[in-house]
């Protein structure tokens, strides 16, 4: 061998560090790597190895530690996917009992397993099916109840999309509107064929507010058939989702309406003739009768006056007969009218009333003051309030009448120092011929007179209320369109 002192690890050693060189041996003329460290006293230990020695056991280290990485991970791999399916299955069995649940199947019920939260869980889980359970229950009751009222009503139900298509219907809506076969999803136009139905649905979903009006329905056999429309939007968060539309045959009602309107009528015009001439007749006889405060008189003035209350009778007949039949054209209010004239007209007509009671009458309106009308039917209506006013108040009393503006409304009001009305009669005051029996309020006279005021203030888009209480008087207000 060589002196190895000349080698480079030896001399880092030499020098007092450790020295470490790989090299071709010239022995062996192999790789070899060498290590030197210092001994002290000018003295080193050196090492030296096989590099292709190193080589092969480092590579049989790697081969063994990743062969125990993997069994390792296989291990672990294992053990893992077993705790897994023992976490997911009460997961997985849970799951599928909610999807029977989803599906209405909640006789089914999971057994109690696993963790304490899986128990909960399970409990849980049975809980909301019992309740669920009863829920469905219940709707499904209310659903056949509704069902059951909804196919039983008379009047025809229909619900309508926002395409105006048929979402639901039931059996009177279809004999009604004649639909046939199923109509689920249709547009109404296709399924009912009727402009005037379709027409008020338009109007409705453009306008967004109910909308009621009475449309005529051909049939090619039995007559057409009268229909009551009313027809509301369906809104959702504010914005319209379909039209609800109810349906009411009234082509029975409206023929009886016209049979008791043409029975009065032609009665009022059969007693029109004699009445006007018998008395024609005892006026002439009262004239030649001299004074006519003899017997003869008394009992001929006693004829007139019920013959003149007769033809008061039939006056009021005639005029609520041609007012409901629409004979008379200029009913509605047309034009706007100062209230003062149409006042004074009703007052100096009902001042020898109110003289030969000894009843003062107060009036108090504007020259301003006007409302929509039409003056001959207001004239008449106030007449009749007057009138009443005149004849329930007490001998000497005295009338106070108003006209005001109250917002849109012009509002007359006539209020009396009579008895009075009981609460329970108010509302049945109007009704034609309605007389308040064992009161003093009984009087001669028609009973049509509160009625037809009604009427008048009706058909001008008015209305009248009543303020009474007994021993308090009573006040009627007539309330015409402002504008």
């Amino acid at each position: 061998m060589e002196n190895p002192a000349t080698r480079p690890e030896v001399k880092s050693a030499l020098s007092g560090t450790t020295g470490i060189d790989i090299r071709k041996s010239p022995t062996l003329r192999t790789d070899w790597i060498y290590a030197a460290v210092p001994l002290g006293d000018g003295m080193a230990a050196r090492a030296a190895a096989s590099l292709d020695e190193m080589n092969s056991r480092l590579s049989l280290w790697w081969r063994r530690s990743l062969v125990g990485v993997l069994l390792s991970l296989a291990v672990l791999f294992g053990l893992s996917f077993l705790v897994a399916r023992l976490l997911s299955r009460p997961l997985e069995m849970a799951a599928a009992t909610a999807d029977r649940y989803a599906r209405g199947d909640f006789a089914h019920r999971l057994p109690a397993q696993g963790s304490l939260e899986m128990s909960r869980l399970t409990e849980s889980l049975g809980a909301m099916a019992m309740e669920l359970d009863a829920k469905f229950k219940l709707i499904t009751r209310q659903r056949e109840e509704m069902s059951a009222v909804f196919e039983a009503m008379s009047e025809g139900v229909l619900a309508l999309d926002a395409d105006g298509r048929i979402m639901l219907v039931n059996k009177a809506a279809e004999n009604i509107l004649g639909l046939r076969g199923d109509t689920a999803g249709k547009h109404i136009g296709i399924a009912a064929r009727n402009p005037d139905f379709g027409d008020a649905v338009k109007k409705t979903a453009a306008a967004g507010q109910p909308l009621e009006r009475e449309i005529r329905i051909p049939r090619d056999r039995g007559g057409d058939i009268l229909a009551q429309v009313h027809a509301a939007p369906m809104r959702e968060d504010g914005k319209i989702v379909g039209i609800l539309t109810v349906i009411r045959d009234v082509t029975r009602l409206r023929r009886l309406e016209i049979m008791r309107r043409d029975f009065v009528a032609n009665v009022s015009h059969e007693l029109r003739t004699p009445v006007t001439t018998i008395q024609s007749c005892l006026e002439t006889l009262i004239e030649d009768s001299g004074t006519g405060k003899d017997e003869m008189g008394t009992f001929l003035e006693m004829a007139l006056r019920n013959t003149r209350r007769m033809g008061a009778i039939i006056g009021n007949l005639l005029l609520l007969a041609g007012m409901e039949s629409g004979a008379n054209g200029d009913s509605g209010a047309s034009a706007r009218h100062p209230v003062k004239p149409v006042l004074d007209d009703a007052l100096s007509l009902c001042q020898g009333d109110a003289e030969a009671r000894g009843v003062t009458v107060n009036s108090d309106c504007n020259e301003e003051t006007s409302a929509l009308m039409n003056p001959q039917l207001v004239t008449h209506a106030l007449v009749n309030l007057l009138d009443n006013a005149i004849k329930y108040g007490p001998e000497g009393g005295v009338i106070e009448v108003t006209a005001r503006h109250n917002g849109d409304r012009t509002e007359i009001t006539v209020r009396d120092k009579g008895p009075g009305i009981a609460p329970q009669y108010q509302s049945r005051i109007f009704e034609r011929f309605f007389r308040i029996n064992g009161s003093s309020r009984i009087k001669e006279g028609s009973g049509l007179g509160l009625a037809l005021a009604k009427h008048i203030a009706l058909a001008q888009d008015g209305d009248i209320t009543i303020d009474s209480a007994i021993g308090s008087g009573s006040a009627f207000t007539l309330i015409l369109p402002r504008a």
